[in-house]
């Protein structure tokens, strides 16, 4: 949840989570000597006090004091990185981008780490700790929709995105960021920022729908429509299901080879159950989201946590 957050935001969210600015580095052609510049975002919070601690910690993750000291070289990043393969943020080639926290009184400093060389290797955001905690602990919570009755529809993480469907069939896909329990940014560049009562009148005119794309579910998967018995394939986002043809046998052993088709796709049972209940039933529905099943694809009642939101 925290991802976001090792990257660059929007003047909202910079301003929400107290963002000092960030330092960017990069090693030399030797690996050994790293070349830093700043670039500050909140001018009134760039202290004396501040810079002396960001200081330090630069200077102590390059001490050989420190253990494992990723800062010290290039190859020791690399052993570090490759040490925790828990903290990647993104993967790429030929090397991954991680991210690891450090966290003092008053700042959290939220370091990336990409030990490909020709690039900048670290990116070093810096918070008021107090603020940024509190922004996590509320966007912990995700982001949540309404109806033009003030009546919660579904929620979505943080960072994930929604479709946007127009009366004729047409959509676009669009970015949400949590702001506040109350408003939501949306567009890649948090272009827009709407008061989610707002934003559900604004959908109610347009009479376009909204359809919640989690992260926590894969784009596709396989299936066995419970009516036919047939397996089918899923699209996250779409409504209903494309038969296979694949597997003859019972509806049991369809399953049984939907099963397999999903673990080698590394689908999860609690994704595929998500993934089968949306198609159906629609994907803003309780049951088209995986946070809401056991690790056996059953389904669990979730909380109501829009009854003290209103």
């Amino acid at each position: 949840m925290e991802r976001p957050y090792f990257f660059t935001q929007s003047q909202r969210i910079i301003e929400k989570t107290a963002c000092i600015g960030y330092l960017r580095a990069y090693f030399d052609g030797n690996g050994t000597s790293l070349l830093s510049n700043w670039n500050g975002l909140d001018k009134g919070r760039n202290t004396d006090a501040f810079k002396e601690e960001l200081n330090g910690i630069i200077q102590a993750l390059r001490s050989d004091k420190t253990p494992g000291s990723p800062l010290k070289s290039r190859g020791d990043m690399i052993d570090l990185c490759y040490g925790h393969l828990e903290c990647i943020l993104e993967k790429e080639s030929p090397h991954n981008i991680y991210g690891f926290r450090v966290n003092t009184d008053r700042y959290s400093y939220m370091l990336r780490m990409n030990p490909n060389q020709g690039e900048y290797n670290l990116y070093c955001y810096c918070y008021e700790r107090h603020w940024l905690e509190r922004h996590l602990q509320g966007a912990e919570r995700g982001i949540r929709f309404v109806d033009g009755d003030f009546i919660g529809r579904f929620r979505i993480a943080d960072g994930d995105c929604i479709r946007l469907v127009q009366p004729d069939g047409s959509h676009r896909d669009v970015l949400c960021r949590y702001i506040d329990s109350y408003n939501v940014e949306m567009g890649w560049r948090g272009e827009e920022c709407y008061h989610i009562l707002e934003f559900a009148k604004l959908m109610e005119r347009s009479s376009s729908k909204v359809i919640p794309l989690r992260s926590g579910l894969p784009t596709q998967c396989c299936g066995v429509n419970p009516h036919t018995g047939e397996i089918v394939l899923i699209r996250q986002g779409e409504s209903g299901c494309t038969p296979t043809g694949l597997g003859d046998g019972s509806a049991e052993e369809n399953q049984e080879l939907v099963r397999e088709y999903n673990k080698e796709a590394k689908v999860l049972p609690e994704q595929a159950a998500a993934m089968l209940a949306g198609a159906l039933y629609g994907w803003d529905k309780p049951e088209a989201d995986p946070v809401n099943y056991d690790s056996d694809g059953r389904f669990v009642k979730p909380k109501n946590r829009d009854s003290m939101e209103r």
